[in-house]
């Protein structure tokens, strides 16, 4: 092989990896989503059962997914102009009035270390959970979905009991 050409040793590396046997593909579930594209995630939600949807085109980065018979609104964040997205944050808050002091509120935010609790605006009890997207995969994904409806439904149950709030979670509304 010493006296062929580089361009001949290379027709002949190609003709020896056209006979090797096709790798098989990896499993969706460890499939990357590009989760740093709004339009590669939202297509990958799709293919995920999520039935994803864009509630307005003002803030074409939110999107709300279905999981567990919840809607549960995604945002992406630290984009530029749906590209380039450095993280996601799942997103709900309860329907009526919050009811707790800053003692339970701090207490809670220690005791559900995946979750960031706090009042919002309107005065409810808001909860999300970031994620980071450079990298991740469709199970990533689908465990951190499992984990906020987890999480989401304890802290109900937390809340209800120190009668801060009467009502079940109701969908994100942006």
């Amino acid at each position: 092989m010493r006296n062929l050409s580089i361009a001949a040793r290379l027709a002949l590396a190609s003709l020896a990896l056209v006979g090797l046997p096709q790798v098989a593909a990896a499993d969706p579930a460890d499939q990357s989503m590009n989760a740093r594209e709004t339009a590669s995630f939202t297509a990958a939600l799709s293919a995920m059962g999520y039935a994803p949807e864009v509630p307005d085109k003002a803030h074409p980065t939110w999107i709300y997914i279905t999981a567990a018979n919840e809607k549960i609104l995604t945002m992406q964040g630290g984009c530029e102009q749906g590209k380039k997205c450095q993280y996601i944050v799942l997103y709900r808050f309860f329907t009526d009035k919050a009811n707790l002091d800053f003692n339970l509120l701090n207490k809670l935010n220690a005791d559900y270390d995946l979750l960031r609790i706090w009042i919002n605006g309107d005065g409810k009890v808001a909860y999300s959970m970031g994620i980071m997207a450079e990298g991740m995969t469709r199970s990533h994904f689908r465990a951190s979905v499992d984990q906020f409806v987890a999480a989401q439904a304890s802290l109900a149950k937390d809340l209800l009991e120190a009668k801060a709030i009467v009502a079940d979670p109701a969908p994100a509304k942006p």
